[in-house]
């Protein structure tokens, strides 16, 4: 694999309005989950937001983000519950007490030898977005 790789990093964090709250993250490294962390605004009261719906991601992801359930997602926009998707450029309400530091697009140039999978790990991403970010259809499984 050769040539720059485009992946969209989303580091996720999970707390609540207080920053003195324990908080966990879904991806291992301190440092970057601090970063995140500390862009990540939090309001005194709960407050209404739109969030545009970037290429591939979930309600699920999206309700991590701004610490409220995929079904409350479901509820507030009036979607087609537990079936329920989004599409890229939809936006949605949501009724958050935080409010996430925008995603980060980087541009990576693969080394010798790296695969799709090295680069996904080194970069916390899920291995078929990175693919699909970069015009590559996602590996179907195959024995070995």
């Amino acid at each position: 694999m050769s040539g720059a790789l485009t992946a969209l990093l989303a580091l996720i964090v999970v707390g609540g309005a207080n920053p003195d709250a324990p908080v966990t993250a879904t991806v291992a490294g301190a440092p970057a989950c601090a970063r995140l962390l500390e862009q990540t605004r939090f309001l005194e009261e709960p407050e209404w937001i739109d969030h545009v719906v970037r290429p591939r991601e979930t309600l699920w992801q999206i309700g991590v983000r701004y610490g409220v359930t995929r079904e409350a997602l479901v509820e507030w926009n009036e979607l087609e519950g537990v079936r329920a998707r989004v599409r890229s450029d939809n936006r949605l309400k949501v009724l958050t007490d935080r409010v996430p530091p925008p995603r980060e697009r980087i541009t990576y140039t693969a080394e010798p030898g790296d695969d799709w999978g090295e680069v996904a790990i080194r970069h916390r991403v899920n291995l078929d977005d990175l693919r699909a970010w970069n015009g590559r259809r996602p590996a179907r499984s195959s024995p070995g």
